[in-house]
């Protein structure tokens, strides 16, 4: 029952940092789209995600290679959105376009390394810790 338990509190925390950062990509289409391209994005350190992948709670995750690759891309949908608002907003449709694009590229990234990094985490989990030792 502890091994759920962790298992499902470590996943609904990425969960809901995914969603966070869904909402991150939803208020740059919504800028552009009410033409309030002047919205402020927060920064990766500052959004959900970030909070949740620079923070203390992650010490065990944070030697694996998988999680490290997780920073650029999600730099990336950050700096993208912004980009795209920033492009649309001085009037350059075609290249908010090519930022939006990034953005959804880098974003589809980040949930596929998050996807890897659960399956590792949830793998560890599964061991039990006589094994460990044993190995």
């Amino acid at each position: 029952m502890h091994l759920e338990i962790n298992r499902s509190f470590f996943r609904s925390g990425i969960e809901l940092a995914n969603l966070a950062e869904l909402s991150l990509k939803a208020s740059v289409y919504e800028g552009i789209l009410s033409g309030a391209a002047d919205t402020r994005l927060v920064s990766e350190e500052e959004c959900l995600f970030g909070r949740w992948y620079y923070g203390d709670g992650n010490a065990a995750l944070k030697g694996s290679r998988e999680f490290a690759l997780i920073e650029h891309p999600h730099e990336q949908v950050h700096q993208s959105g912004s980009a795209a608002l920033a492009a649309f907003g001085s009037g350059q449709l075609m290249a908010a376009l090519q930022h939006l694009a990034v953005m959804e590229d880098s974003n589809v990234e980040v949930m596929r390394i998050v996807k890897k990094v659960l399956a590792e985490h949830e793998k560890g989990l599964s061991v039990h810790p006589q094994d460990r030792l044993a190995a």
